[in-house]
């Protein structure tokens, strides 16, 4: 099974005389990052994270299962769907798997999971708009329901991260 390895986070500085330089960071993306007081806070959390983003990756894997096997339904109907956009989200997954040793692992791995979800559900409402045009709501209901399960995976993964009381947004440190 492949797995992610989230593992950058910034050091304390504790000879800095500004008082967020004093506790470890965990950047995300451009508007997250995460502060905590310990290492031990740190590593837990990055671990859970690693955790979340696995789960993530396998949800969307068998999401696209999915939207490829009514893809090949929806394609009878309709030329308006295009092989380009499986290629971006086997493009995601793959550097979310390629990039994670990299020092900016955390930008990677997230910025990619914003652009699979994305994809995915752009792929999800066109293909679902031609199964329901043409009458073939069981497949509709099947694919709509594929969609609900990945936002709620998704949603829940970050809703963690921004209710999470350990947040910073970089627009409060500066």
């Amino acid at each position: 099974m492949k797995k992610n390895n989230i593992q950058n986070y910034v050091k304390p500085y504790s000879n800095s005389i500004f008082t967020k330089d004093k506790y470890s960071h965990v950047y995300l993306n451009s508007d997250l990052i995460i502060t905590f007081s310990s290492e031990k806070e740190i590593l837990i959390f990055l671990s859970h994270l690693r955790r979340e983003i696995d789960n993530l990756i396998l949800v969307s894997n068998t999401t696209l299962i999915d939207i490829y096997k009514y893809y090949r339904t929806a394609w009878y109907y309709t030329n308006q769907i295009h092989f380009d956009n499986f290629k971006q989200i086997e493009e995601n997954l793959n550097k979310i798997i390629k990039y994670q040793h990299s020092p900016n692992a955390n930008f990677f791995i997230v910025s990619n999971l914003e652009g699979l979800l994305k994809n995915q559900i752009y792929l999800i409402d066109l293909i679902c708009e031609v199964l329901k045009k043409n009458k073939l709501y069981l497949d509709y209901k099947i694919l709509k329901s594929a969609k609900k399960r990945l936002l709620n995976e998704f949603n829940s993964f970050f809703d963690t991260l921004y209710k999470n009381n350990n947040i910073v947004l970089k627009k409060a440190l500066f």
